[in-house]
């Protein structure tokens, strides 16, 4: 996570508002059309917001909710008929990717509550999983990335078109994971992101409870907080699914994620998100509590939960974090749990998009504008 002086910080800010002034070329050529909504987004955060959109294609959409101290606004943008225009998007749908892995991690720290399992456990003892050469590998490790495991299956670039995931499914992942798995690092020593790590994961929690990943979230997490705009079959939420754009602005196809939905299958809105923003600030939730206590650090500045990335920065003790991408879409979420405070990004930008650290470094930067 990048850390922004305060000298360049301010170096940052106008430069933002000459760009807003005078453009910056045929692709960041956007208007600037300023509607106001009445809801609490100041200047300075509209201004960031246009200028982190307007280099984006058209149709390029973001659905942003604010939170500070606990309340919830929302914010949404649309590039369209090179104009940059407000618009209420906070209950559209849009592909989450990696944010799924929280949702996973909450699932399994809703088992562990239950006695179903510990976090110590290895992945074979409760689920039965076989793994090459069997290593001990927890689900604590799955959840934190310290499994060892690589970020994806060796043999898993055979399935790649613009549908990647599409006809990988659990007989291939099970298959790999029993005769192919070849660690990177001995388990618990090194962190290494892992979407393969979180698939097992996910697959090995279904197993334990002999029921589908879809129906232990909804079970589990969303009916609990009313997420009702939340899942991993696109069909339940099509007619308010934004349509996902590539890298050229052009229509992308949805991922269909079959053995690794629980590594990035979920769609969501910003709506549904904020209420599990919101459980997580919840002291008294114990399974969201869990997956934010840190299990690894990586060195000073930098460790994770399970699931969480947590950063520490020069405004906030600590910020815990994560972001997704798919082949239509790009999100974010970042939180400072101690003080109810967040920012939750959904975008139809392609994970493709050359300016795609845009989304995460905006949601960055408005929730440091809470604290100037």
């Amino acid at each position: 996570m990048k850390q922004y002086a305060k000298k360049f910080y301010t170096i940052l800010l106008i430069i933002l508002t000459l760009f807003i002034v005078i453009g910056c070329g045929s692709q960041s050529s956007a208007k600037i059309n300023y509607l106001k909504t009445g809801n609490s987004f100041n200047q300075n955060e509209v201004d960031l917001i246009f200028l982190h959109t307007k280099i984006f294609p058209e149709n390029t959409q973001l659905s942003i909710a604010k939170i500070q101290n606990g309340s919830v606004y929302f914010y949404g943008v649309l590039r369209r008929d090179d104009i940059i225009e407000t618009i209420e998007n906070y209950d559209k749908v849009f592909e989450i990717g990696s944010l799924t892995k929280l949702f996973t991690s909450t699932l399994l720290t809703n088992l562990v509550l239950e006695e179903k399992l510990k976090l110590d456990d290895t992945i074979h003892e409760k689920s039965n999983i076989l793994l090459n050469q069997n290593p001990r590998i927890t689900y604590k490790q799955l959840a934190n990335h310290t499994s060892g495991a690589p970020r994806w299956p060796t043999f898993w670039f055979r399935y790649l078109t613009n549908n990647p995931f599409k006809n990988y499914d659990y007989k291939r992942l099970e298959d790999d994971l029993k005769f192919d798995l070849k660690l990177n690092n001995k388990p618990g020593e090194v962190y290494s992101y892992s979407n393969y790590g979180v698939s097992a994961l996910g697959y090995a929690l279904s197993k334990i409870e002999n029921r589908s990943y879809e129906d232990l979230i909804q079970e589990k997490i969303l009916s609990k907080l009313n997420m009702k705009s939340t899942t991993t079959i696109r069909k339940n939420i099509q007619t308010n699914l934004v349509i996902g754009l590539d890298e050229n602005g052009n229509h992308a196809d949805n991922w269909d994620m079959i053995a690794f939905e629980s590594a990035g299958a979920i769609l969501s809105s910003v709506e549904d998100l904020s209420k599990f923003a919101n459980a997580s600030f919840d002291h008294s939730n114990k399974a969201f509590k869990l997956t934010q206590i840190p299990s690894f650090w990586k060195n000073d500045h930098f460790g994770v939960g399970l699931g969480w990335h947590i950063s520490k920065t020069d405004y906030s003790e600590t910020l815990h974090w994560h972001n997704g991408a798919t082949g239509g879409y790009i999100s974010s979420i970042v939180l400072d749990i101690k003080n109810k405070n967040g920012i939750i990004i959904l975008s139809n930008v392609s994970l493709f998009n050359k300016n795609n650290k845009n989304i995460e470094e905006l949601g960055l930067n408005l929730l440091k504008l809470m604290y100037k």
